[in-house]
This record gives structure tokens, C-alpha cells and sequence, in this order.
């Protein structure tokens, strides 16, 4: 398996990849910092997704490409890059929710000559009345390290001064932690996602509502 795009989403990919067995794991990021740690987390191989030889090195590392790969970065390079690391017959599961502009750059005679498969995944394609207790127990035997991808843990309190941090500081590779609800990717896009529907500006006081 491969997984292009190391934030909270891609390094739970390779979390899960690895609970289920998978006896290849390859990261890609163009986070050095990133690409060690998904090493820790299980990756057997990492690579730069800035490098040129990018996917000439994964492919010959899995001897002609992964099974499955994951596009986890919402960005056209790494929904290419996951394409072409993904061997013939495999398949290819693009799990971000990129901008409305961004198009998938495939070609059509690949996906045919090479009988791929082009997935989407929401939310992991998860029941949640099923699946969440069973992670839940996962989380507890150590099998899903979750603990190891949360940078800072935010007070509510603190919520609306930690988006404006967003603002002025490069945060696209932190988790927080948000007491009592649990983790998710701190991102640029997601800064302005989240204001636009949570966020109401009334003079100087901005309020969060869930």
C-alpha cells in the first residue's frame, strides 16, 4: 500500500494499513518531518513527493507498483502521484476533498489497458455505529497509535485565537486535539472552511458554534 499526502487523514491510512496487515508500506510527502514520522508509525518505505524520481523509486521498491494506494493531500501532484505508483489491476482510492477546481489527471486509455480501479472514500467508508468501537478498541491495544498525531491540544477557550494563528502562521501539517472532541488536521483550506461555517463576525467577537 501507498499513501500520498501525510496529514492526520494520510498518517491514519497508514495506521490502518498497517493494523490490517499490509507487508509494504510506502509514505510520500514533501514534509521531511512528516515522511519520519510516518517511518515510526509502520511506512517500510518513504520517499519525497518533490523528488523527480518519486515514482520511478516506489515502483521499483514494490516490484512494479502497490495494490492500493491512497490519496490523502486534496492536490492534483499527489492524486497523480498515487495513480502512478499503483500497479496494473490495482487500485487507486482518492480520500481528500480537494478544491472544486482541482481535476483528476488520468489518462483514460491507463485506466482501461490496465484495468485499474478509481475509488473515492468518505470518512474511510466507515459505518460508524459498527466501526467506531471496534477502532475505539484498536485505540486501546495500541494497534492505532492516534495518540502520536496530535501536535497540541486546544481549549475551547482557545478556539477562535488558534484559527487566527491559522491565519498568519503555516500550521497545514498539525492535529489538535480539541478537549472533548476528539482530533482533526489543522489546515489553511480548513481554516477558511471552518469560518465560513461556523464563524460569525460580529465587530471584534467571533463565536464558534457547534
Amino acid at each position: 500500500a501507498a499513501v500520498a499526502g501525510l496529514g492526520a487523514v494520510g498518517l491514519s491510512a497508514l495506521m490502518g494499513a498497517r493494523a490490517a496487515g499490509a507487508s509494504d508500506i510506502v509514505a510520500i510527502d514533501v514534509s521531511e518531518p512528516k515522511l519520519a514520522l510516518a517511518r515510526e508509525l509502520g511506512a517500510t518505505f518513504a520517499v519525497s513527493a518533490s523528488d523527480p524520481e518519486c515514482v520511478a523509486k516506489v515502483r521499483a521498491a514494490t516490484g512494479g507498483g502497490v495494490h492500493f494506494a491512497f490519496e490523502m493531500a486534496g492536490a492534483a501532484k499527489a492524486m497523480e502521484i498515487a495513480y502512478q505508483v499503483t500497479r496494473r489491476g490495482g487500485t487507486t482510492i482518492i480520500g481528500s476533498i480537494p478544491a472544486s477546481d482541482v481535476r483528476l489527471p488520468v489518462g483514460h486509455a491507463s485506466v482501461v489497458a490496465e484495468e485499474r480501479t478509481i475509488k473515492g472514500s468518505y470518512f474511510g467508508s466507515s459505518v460508524p455505529v459498527r466501526d467506531v468501537p471496534r477502532y475505539a478498541r484498536m485505540v486501546r491495544d495500541g494497534r492505532l497509535p492516534v495518540a502520536r498525531i496530535a501536535d497540541r491540544r486546544v481549549g475551547l477557550g482557545d478556539l477562535n485565537a488558534a484559527f487566527d494563528a491559522l491565519d498568519v502562521h503555516d500550521m497545514s501539517g498539525e492535529t489538535w486535539d480539541i478537549a472533548g472532541y476528539g482530533t482533526f488536521q489543522a489546515t489553511e483550506k480548513l481554516s477558511l472552511h471552518m469560518r465560513a461555517e461556523y464563524l460569525r463576525d460580529r465587530g471584534d467577537q467571533k463565536f464558534f458554534t457547534f
